[in-house]
């Protein structure tokens, strides 16, 4: 999912379901082959939906993200559902006292975008690597209702963690933002197994 540079994507539902992204060689893993990848002012005016797919052996340091929305001024996506997929080593080679990059990213830190109601319900994560889940550069959001909204809900993750030394969060707001009212963060009933 992405435009090319100078096109602008809108449309109103886009689902993704039953796909597979296997990396077979690591070396191939690169930052800019995210699965998902919001540009400019790509928009998704009612959902973007990814559902019972599955996502292997991406994610080492450098790597695509899964999800990964950068310079995207004046973009929105309405509602993100991330349900029923499976994600297996993501940032799985990474070596000792290194982290595996981040699993999804909201970039470019001065621009508004709308990207703020997200929910992850359903998944499964096995031999998870990586740097932040998810990490929010942004400074402003253009949500018209000012609020953010992530549910993270009946998830399993099996030796969820990763073999940096420095601490790794699991939502992080990387900078203050501005005109956001309220936030809801629902993280219930997830298995977290042999961590």
């Amino acid at each position: 999912l992405r435009s090319t540079a100078n096109g602008k994507m809108k449309l109103k539902n886009y689902t993704i379901s039953g796909l597979m992204w296997k990396v077979p060689d690591y070396a191939l893993d690169a930052e800019d082959l995210a699965p998902m990848y919001i540009v400019a002012n790509d928009s998704i005016t009612s959902l973007l939906s990814i559902n019972n797919c599955q996502f292997i052996n991406l994610g080492k340091s450098g790597g695509g993200r899964i999800l990964h929305a950068k310079a995207s001024s004046g973009a929105v996506v309405k509602k993100f559902i991330f349900d029923g997929n499976i994600i297996d080593n993501f940032g799985g080679n990474t070596g000792l006292k290194t982290h595996g990059q981040t699993f999804m990213q909201w970039q470019d830190d001065t621009k508004a975008f709308e990207f703020d109601d997200i929910t992850f319900s359903n998944n499964v994560f096995h031999n998870w690597h990586g740097n932040q889940f998810i990490n929010n550069g942004r400074k402003k959001t253009s949500n018209p209702d000012s609020t953010i909204t992530i549910n993270f809900v009946n998830n399993t993750l099996y030796k969820f963690g990763g073999n940096g030394t420095s601490a790794r969060n699991f939502i992080e707001w990387a900078n203050k933002m501005t005109g956001v009212k309220a936030a809801t963060i629902n993280i219930n009933n997830n298995l977290f197994y042999k961590n």
